[in-house]
């Protein structure tokens, strides 16, 4: 049997092979952790809108009469003041208000809630950078008067952000406030829900 020894062209050739897959693993290893960080901030971000949209709506299906501001209490608006971030549902025995809370120069960006009497306003979820309350009577046209007249349905959006800074991109359709992830594999993009709810004891009032 015939032995014969590398040549300089076979070395040369396998030593490249080696060192691309060997780059393959480092960068596999490397992307790692980002893969692990943004698929548990992403189930975070799930979690927060399933709790903000069960208590939202576990509110408004038993109301009996739904106000759109801050309705009651020590922070309550001006009569007459119209807000889509804002919303009150009462019953004869309770009075919930839901608002988005934003203070920029504490990085706070909260759906918070009041719940009536000597109660204190209580965070339900944080990081929301979006909240919207729309009104809808009969015809299915959007309500803009203070007083509701004819009410039917509330739409309701709410729109949560990833936590951390280093899990968003650049400002766009994804985020509603930029991070500072430069790699698409580093983003966790806005979660949006969109929900609608009929307050089915609003005729009590009638």
């Amino acid at each position: 049997m015939c032995m014969r020894g590398f040549t300089l062209i076979e070395v040369v050739v396998a030593m490249a092979v080696v060192l691309m897959i060997t780059a393959g693993v480092f960068a596999a290893v490397q992307a790692s952790p980002s893969a692990v960080l943004v698929q548990s901030e992403k189930a975070d971000m799930q979690q927060r809108v399933r709790v903000g949209v069960d208590a939202i709506m576990r509110d408004a299906i038993n109301a009996t009469a739904v106000r759109p501001c801050r309705w009651g209490g020590l922070s309550e608006d001006p009569p007459g003041t119209f807000r889509s971030d804002a919303v009150t549902f009462a019953t004869a025995a309770t009075t919930t208000t839901y608002w988005h809370r934003v203070d920029a120069s504490s990085d706070t960006y909260q759906l918070t809630q009041w719940s009536g009497g000597t109660s204190d306003d209580v965070p339900v979820i944080d990081h929301v950078v979006g909240l919207q309350f729309t009104y809808y009577g009969e015809d299915a046209a959007p309500l803009v008067d203070a007083d509701l007249v004819g009410l039917r349905t509330v739409a309701i959006t709410l729109r949560v952000e990833a936590a951390a800074a280093a899990l968003r991109g650049p400002a766009s359709s994804l985020f509603a406030r930029p991070g500072t992830a430069d790699a698409a594999r580093r983003w966790a993009p806005d979660v949006e829900v969109h929900f609608r709810v009929a307050p089915r004891n609003l005729s009590l009032e009638r």
